[in-house]
């Protein structure tokens, strides 16, 4: 079990801090429970002044639309048949829908079906196609008359000005007034009524209806007024109470019948062929847990009206109100509120900041003097454990500056900073990075090994004896140095471990000591970035003659054991197995095919859908017993990601034409082989690989090897 530890620094402040906090605290509890009582009371006359003046909003935005529905029922030309598009009264609705916002239309609707209706149209796109108006439209009116075939729809579409822009007839609708819920519920009383939400059947849209009844000797009906959500949305917006509170009127079934967000009020839901259809929603479907909890103590019968009511949801407590709508606007409506309890502190943070500042007054004094102390104390030491934090990760370039007039830590500072130096000089021969890795990775320093799966990369470069023999030593080591400096940081940024340089040589492998699902990935593409990163080396001799180095490098994925390998007192981190050995010859199996990248059957299995490769034929390496496919990487593919070494399009064609004439060439089709991989060493002079192949197919295609041919070529030399 592991044992807690503090710092001196954070002991010494510790102390102070927490007599010095315990006082603060005292004093703000003291404040806070005086005042605790005052706050709950202000936040009850809040909350019931709140709910007074939605109700009084309420009464007020509705009254214009009840005094339409109140008065115009007693005008004698209402009860009037219109004649077509034409009734008494439509100036007068045209100038009524033109001057009150929110009114969406007034209509009769009359005993015997017939239907009169001017529409305000909603300056909406989604509004005026719903309704089929044409562009401009800005009312509409509407007439249903006539009984059994007869019976016809008309709509006559009029701009700004009422000038008409359309007109359309629909014979033998179907809509009849009298099935709708704002006739039946206004034919049954002598009062204004006041609907549910409900979704228009002209605009497909939610909203609400005022409604009276209306007669004379000749005809009766109900008159209505239609009223859009937006006006009660937008004073309950108006009228929300603290940072989360929540207002709502719902129906006593538990319909929304007004919320701040319209778009609450409504649900979409589809019928079995698919299609939408917008219905009023109901409190369950607002996911509001607060609003649920909410009409559930309505629903279990709380009185209404009757004061404060205290909620409980998910942990947080509420202060609540349910009030009716007043009977005059609504039959069976209520209004509720809910609001955190903890926003109605506000009017207590004046007392709680004076005393809370008092309290604190000492201790934000004290606090700069203790630090100081205590960092004057401690502040050597912490510095000198930062300074072994880098130690251990063998970052030991930044000099260590810790000064202190205690003896034992100026002795412990020239200490460590002597074992710095010792570090630095070792890890000239140690790569630091592979000794980071090898920590992470939980490895120790025992001489034992794993199997794993790797991917190792063998590098030489061409004709290197025959460039360096004339140079002096010192300035091959300078060359192989810079040589060496750019292909090791290409290696590193892919993940890969350098296991060693051998003259001009080196040997890397992927997925140890770390493991690396993609090992095989991350060696290709460090394999094409370091090709092109040393091949745009220029190396330039004393004497002034400059040459670049070109490499060849060898590819494979197989088994191997890795660990640390050597003696007591020197060991390295390396791999052994066969597949290192294959590795090997692969690389220098390039010299023989005029390749510079040779990767085997399992590199190219593992990394194909990523890179570009193209068979090379089938070899048995010096020191083999079982042949194996050998393939060269090109480049990355098209999509890859690896734009800097993606193969242009041309090379990707060239490779498809390369494997068709490397089918026909093991299908033993001498002829066409021999066509085909003509064709391509003369668009590619400098492909020595369709060299080889080319000599290959023309000289089977003299000989006509045996059945047993199977191509495999063997090499007794490296």
């Amino acid at each position: 079990m592991r044992r807690f530890h503090l710092s001196l620094n954070i002991s010494i402040q510790t102390v102070f801090f927490s007599l010095l906090f315990t006082l603060a605290g005292l004093l703000t509890w003291f404040n806070y429970t005086r005042n605790s009582a005052t706050a709950l009371l202000m936040a009850e006359r809040l909350l019931a002044e709140v709910n007074g003046k939605v109700l009084r909003e309420m009464r007020l935005n509705y009254a214009p639309f009840r005094l339409m529905a109140e008065s115009m029922p007693r005008l004698p030309e209402l009860a009037h048949k219109p004649a077509g598009l034409n009734h008494p009264l439509t100036p007068v609705f045209l100038d009524t829908l033109a001057g009150t916002p929110h009114l969406y239309s007034l209509y009769m609707g009359y005993a015997d079906g017939d239907f009169y209706q001017a529409i305000a149209v909603p300056d909406l796109e989604q509004a005026r196609a719903a309704l089929n108006a044409p562009p401009g439209s800005r009312f509409i009116l509407r007439s249903i008359h006539g009984c059994g075939p007869d019976r016809m729809e008309c709509w006559s579409f009029l701009d700004a000005q009422r000038a008409p822009l359309g007109f359309r007839a629909v014979p033998n609708p179907s809509y009849d007034p009298r099935e709708r819920t704002w006739y039946r519920q206004a034919s049954k009383t002598d009062r204004v009524i006041k609907t549910n939400i409900y979704v228009y059947a002209s605009l497909n849209a939610p909203g609400t209806t005022l409604a009276r009844r209306f007669s004379n000797r000749k005809t009766s009906g109900v008159f209505g007024v239609d009223i859009t959500l937006d006006t009660v949305s937008a004073f309950l917006r108006e009228q929300q109470v603290g940072k989360d509170g929540r207002i709502i009127v719902f129906a006593a079934d538990g319909q929304v019948t007004g919320h701040p967000d319209p778009a609450q009020v409504t649900r979409t839901v589809l019928d079995r062929d698919g299609r939408p259809h917008v219905l009023p929603a109901r409190v369950g479907d607002l996911g509001d847990p607060v609003l649920e909890a909410l009409y559930e103590r309505y629903a279990s019968g709380e009185d209404i009206g009757q004061g404060i009511l205290k909620l409980q949801v998910a942990g947080q407590r509420y202060l609540a109100m349910l009030s009716p709508i007043p009977a005059w606007l609504s039959s069976r409506e209520y209004v509720g509120l809910a609001v955190p309890e903890v926003e109605f502190t506000g009017p207590v943070a004046a007392n709680q900041a004076q005393a809370l500042i008092f309290s604190l007054a000492l201790f934000v004094a004290a606090i700069p003097l203790i630090r100081f102390a205590a960092g004057r104390i401690a502040r050597p030491l912490v510095k000198l454990t930062d300074e072994s934090r880098t130690i251990r990760d063998l970052d030991l370039d930044a000099p260590l500056t810790v000064r202190s007039h205690i003896t034992e830590v100026a002795e412990l500072a020239e200490a460590m900073q002597a074992m710095k130096a010792a570090l630095r000089t070792f890890g000239r021969y140690v790569p630091r990075d592979l000794v980071r890795r090898l920590v992470r990775s939980g490895a120790g320093a025992e001489t034992e090994g794993q199997r794993r799966q790797i991917t190792l990369l063998f590098t030489d470069v061409a004709d290197f004896t025959r460039i360096t023999e004339p140079m002096a030593p010192e300035e091959v080591m300078r060359i192989m140095t810079t040589y060496f400096r750019e292909a090791g940081s290409v290696i590193a940024s892919h993940g890969g471990t350098i296991d060693k340089f051998i003259g001009d040589a080196l040997m890397a492998f992927w997925n140890a000591p770390e493991l690396m699902e993609d090992h095989t990935h991350q060696a290709c593409a460090a394999t094409l970035r370091c090709a092109g990163a040393v091949g745009h080396l220029e190396f330039c001799r004393l004497e002034g003659a400059c040459f670049s180095l070109r490499t060849r490098f060898g590819l494979h994925r197989g088994e191997v054991v890795v660990g640390n390998v050597g003696s007591a007192d020197r060991i390295n981190y390396t791999a052994l197995g066969a597949a290192v050995n294959l590795a090997s010859r692969l690389e220098g199996l390039n010299k023989h095919l005029g390749t510079t990248i040779l990767a085997s059957e399992t590199v190219y299995l593992a990394a194909r859908d990523r890179f570009l490769f193209r068979s090379a034929g089938r070899v048995r390496p010096k020191g083999a017993t079982v042949p194996l496919a050998v393939y060269e990487l090109l480049g990355a593919l098209p999509g890859s990601g690896l734009e800097d070494i993606t193969a242009p399009e041309s090379l990707v064609d060239m490779v498809r034409r390369w494997e068709t004439a490397y089918a026909l060439y093991y299908a033993r089709d001498w002829a066409e082989a021999e066509r085909a991989f003509a064709t391509l060493a003369e668009a590619r002079p400098a492909d020595r690989l369709a060299a080889v192949l080319l000599r290959r197919s023309r000289a089977n295609a003299a000989v006509h090897p045996d059945a047993d041919w199977d191509g495999v070529e063997e090499f007794a030399t490296k």
